[in-house]
This record gives structure tokens, sequence and C-alpha cells, in this order.
């Protein structure tokens, strides 16, 4: 008879090798593995009981780093393979890393290494003009990014000081330049204020600061972390400003209306970063009278944003009327504003395809797909309508519904092989990458798309100076005609290239590329798109003709 004690023990071995060693999906006549370490940076200590995965055609495979950073990833399916790396960490969110490679029929792939950047800090503390601690202020990590062919300030990160004014800010990307800026807490507000109707009889207040100590953004002080850096003593001098108001009055269409709103500083930015994250930026919010009679104070000297919203019944119920607008305070208060909020309204989008379409065959029925029209609001959280399934044939045409007259990003997807968004036009003016206005036409004409069917893809090879494949480096292409910083930031694309040094491009328009070749990746800031920029006088460019599919080959360089 089998030793019960000896049957507990294979069981549990058993699953133990189940759950370390993932199955070989079917199809798989031998097995693959990857291995390597992870380390923290910049200490170079290893990372204990990180989470590794790998992400690829076939079965997810997970396993857990050792004592000394080490992991392997066995049963893994060959072909293009992305290591992904998490770790949980007592506060905040986890450091994060990810690699991607190129993998061969049983093929050990050894020494596939990555790093998770230890989280920056800084600390200060926040200081009234008697240099005495201000408790409860928001302190918030502000970024200058080109976004939608321009240069915007947008929210990366807050916190709040404590009862002794004290400070700490993280999640910073190292070797970027961030602005830190101090403000008091949003406030909720009644439709009419009580306070004296003079600005002299009222208590002066803490104004929206910029480290070290202005009331503009122009005139903050830039801060650069390396990664695990903490920086003390960043203290920022509050000023104060006269205490305003702004009175008037809201409208749902043409009549007086009670109404949302939510007002907030115009710059930095409400509403949508360059990697489409959304920041809510409002220090007054509140709702209008019945009659939409608004008089909210508690303002200092600057331009201001104010949004309304009126809502439906339900709580998912996408807002009936919005609007938006901005108003500049000086020493004094502002009487009479009108707020108007319009309609949802709808979009009508053309389709057009700049060459012969492909025949139909009985192997390919459908040669062109229909693609999906994306619109994201760049002001206003996403509602019902901003974005969804709006599929469209090409040619042909689609009526988008119920959009809030804002500012949007476009995005097309589901475009077929070597096809590419040529242009994109509303009211005569490019909104490929650029801001799309719903409602600035007058006689609501068409979203405009022209798809190319011509394009074609640049496959890089990377090495560095001594000739070995640049593994793991980031490879940024953007056209010859993009003579500006902007013109640069809203079409370069990039990414990383594997073991071998290799990486190819999506789908490009035909004509002349940069192919330049990094070891940091490039982000949409002023420094590393001017370094994108002086690059280009230093380069000759490829050329990509119509339907082709070229080789690149470049050296790794550091930009300056």
């Amino acid at each position: 008879m089998r030793n019960p004690f000896t049957l507990l023990i294979s069981l549990l071995l058993a699953s133990t090798l189940s759950a370390q060693s993932p199955s070989v999906p079917s199809g798989l006549t031998s097995a693959s593995s990857i291995s390597g370490r992870i380390v923290y940076s910049p200490t170079g200590t290893p990372a204990q009981d990180a989470v590794v995965s790998s992400r690829g055609a076939g079965t997810r495979v997970e396993a857990k780093t050792d004592a000394q950073g080490h992991y392997v990833l066995k049963g893994i399916q060959p072909g293009g393979v992305t290591i992904n790396v998490s770790m949980d960490q007592s506060q905040g969110f986890p450091l994060q890393a990810s690699r991607r490679v190129q993998l061969g029929q049983a093929q050990d792939l050894a020494s596939i290494d990555l790093k998770l950047a230890l989280p920056s800090q800084i600390k200060g503390q926040v200081i009234d003009q008697n240099k005495e601690p201000v408790p409860n202020m928001q302190v918030m990590l502000v970024a200058r990014e080109y976004s939608h062919g321009a240069l915007r300030y947008v929210f990366s990160g807050a916190t709040q000081t404590d009862d002794q004014g004290n400070y700490t800010l993280s999640r910073f990307q190292s070797g970027r330049a961030y602005i830190i800026m101090a403000r008091p807490r949003p406030a909720q507000g009644g439709p009419v204020s009580d306070l004296p109707t003079s600005p002299a009889m009222r208590k002066r207040l803490p104004a929206s600061t910029f480290y070290p100590g202005s009331t503009s953004v122009e005139g903050a002080q830039l801060l650069t972390l390396g990664d695990g850096e903490i920086r003390e003593g960043v203290d920022i001098s509050v000023a104060r400003g006269p205490s305003l108001c702004i009175e008037g009055h809201t409208l749902a269409g043409r009549a007086p209306a009670s109404l949302g709103f939510d007002i907030s500083p115009e710059t930095p930015t409400f509403g949508q970063s360059g990697n489409g994250g959304m920041y809510g930026t409002g220090m007054f919010y509140g709702k209008t009278g019945p009659d939409g009679v608004i008089r909210t104070c508690g303002l200092t000297p600057g331009t201001w944003a104010v949004h309304v919203d009126q809502y439906g019944s339900g709580f998912r119920d996408p807002p009936s009327f919005f609007g938006t607008t901005s108003f500049t305070l000086t020493d004094s208060d502002l009487h009479d504003v009108v707020i108007a909020a319009g309609p949802r309204v709808s979009l009508p989008v053309e389709v057009t395809l700049d060459g012969p379409a492909p025949v139909a065959t009985p192997d390919n029925p459908n040669p062109i797909p229909d693609i999906t029209v994306l619109l994201q609001s760049l002001v206003y959280a996403q509602h019902t309508g901003d974005s969804g399934d709006n599929k469209v044939s090409v040619p042909g045409s689609l009526s988008i519904e119920g959009l809030l007259v804002d500012n949007y990003s476009l995005t097309v997807r589901g475009l077929a092989k070597n096809m590419y968004v040529e242009s994109a036009t509303y009211n005569n003016e490019d909104v490929l990458r650029h801001t799309l206005r719903i409602g600035s036409s007058p006689d609501n004409t068409p979203l405009r798309l022209v798809i190319g069917e011509n394009g074609g893809t640049i496959q890089v090879t990377a090495t560095d100076k001594d000739n070995n494949p640049a593994d793991d480096t980031y490879i940024t292409i953007f056209p010859a005609d993009a003579i500006t910083e902007a013109d640069i930031a809203v079409t370069y694309t990039t990414g990383s290239t594997d073991q071998t040094g290799a990486w190819t491009s999506g789908v490009l328009p035909p004509g002349k590329y940069y192919v330049l070749a990094t070891p940091a990746p490039p982000d949409r800031s002023p420094e590393a798109i001017g370094k994108l920029l002086h690059a280009r006088t230093q380069s000759d460019p490829f050329v990509l003709p119509p339907g082709g599919n070229i080789s690149a080959a470049v050296v790794e360089r550091t930009l300056q």
C-alpha cells in the first residue's frame, strides 16, 4: 500500500512543478525559454520577488525572481515576445519595466536583463511670506510637453501638505524636467457667495504658486531628477493675492438654467496630456441657482477656465448641455459674465481612398475592412459617444452622434495592410494630429478622411559604436519635412530593439525619414524634442518609396 505521506508530497510537488512550468502550447515541438536578472536602477541591487511574465503568440508564462534577481520563463512559444516586470511597492504604483525579444524554436535565450527604476522623490515645505508653514495645500507635479501641435503644461502627479506644511512628491520620469506648483485645495461653493462686495473687505488668499515663488508658470524653476534620487529642501513660498469674484448667469441653449460648474486655472491645462491621461484641475465646483445665477469668490488674479454642464436623470447619463469659456482677473471682480452651454451635436464623417481599390477575390472577399473612428475629448472627461464602435467602410460615410462642443483628439484603427491616414481635415483645418474642435464649422461640414494605400515599413538594425547589436535601444523615426519641435512631436514614432538590435516600424506614408537610435526613450518634452530637431541636422534621411519596405542601419548615440 502506498504511503499517504509520500502521496501527499508527490501531489504537492506535482502542483508546484505545474505552477512553475506552464504547459507547452500544442504544435510546439520543442520548448523555448528566456532567463535573465532583474535589478534596481541606479543601485544594481537584485529585485527579489519581482513578477516576470511573457506576452506573445502563445500561452502567458509567469515567474518570480529569486534572492539574486534571477528568473526563468519556460515553455514559451517562439516569435516576438514582450517581457514585462512588475514589483509592488508599499506605497504608490508598482515599479514596471518591459523589453521586446525575438525567440527561436528550442532556443534558451539567456541574459535578458531588465532594470526597475527606483522612484525619485522631491520633499519640501510650503510656507507663507512670514516663513510659516501652510497646511492643506495641494502640491502638483507639472510637465511641459507638446500635445496636438502645441506646447502645454499638464499635471502628472499630486499630493498635499500635512499640518506642518510638509509634502513629498514622486512619480518622476528620470531625466525629464518638471515644475512644482502649490495651490489651495479644491473647494465646493454655493451658487451665490455671501462675501462682501468690495475686494478690500475680503481676506487675501494664497495664490497658485510655482517653485520657488512665482505666480506665473513662466517664472518657475525646472527640476530634473535621476533614478532613485531624493531631492529635499524644495520649499515653495506661497504668494497671496486679493480674493476676487465672478458673477453672472449660465444658459442651457438660450434659456437661463441651473448648471454644474467647474472653475480652474487655464494653465496648467485641464484635460488630456500627450500620453492620453486625463487630469482634472478644478479649484472651485458647484451648481448655479435655479435661474442660472452664479457668484463665485475666492479667485486670485490670473486667467481661469470655467466648464458648465447639465446632466440627465441617470447616474451614467452624459451631459445634455456643455460649455466652456475663459476669463482674466486682474485686481477687481468680473460682472455680468454669461456662460453658455450648448446641446450635444453630431459629426458627419466622409472617408475616401487615395488610389485604386483592391479587387475582391474568393480568397479575400473583403480586401478593405471597415475602419473605426475614435474621438476623445481633450478637456472634459470621456462620455458615451466621445469614443466607441464608430465603424465606417472605405470609402464610405457615417455620422457620430452625441458629441460635446469641445476639443477632441482623433484616432483611426483597423486599417488594412499598407494603408494609413493620408489626411484628416475639418472646417478646412488639418486635424490629423492637431486639435479637432467639434462644432467649429458653421455649416456642419464633415470630417474628411483620406486613406492612402501605398504605405511601407522601415526595418531598422541598430549597433553600438563597436558594431555590436544594440539591444533594448530606442528607435525614433520622424519625417524629414518635420522642421519644428511641434511638427516632430506630432509625427514621430518609436519602439525598442530586440536582442539582435532589430525593430520594424508600423505602416508609414512614402517619403523621407530620419531614423535615430538612442539609449533613452524619447518623450514630448521641449528638451527631448529639441534634441531630435538638432539631430536631424547631423543625419541623412532614408527614402521610403510607395509600397516599399526598406532597411536602415543606424548607430546608437546619445543626443545632445
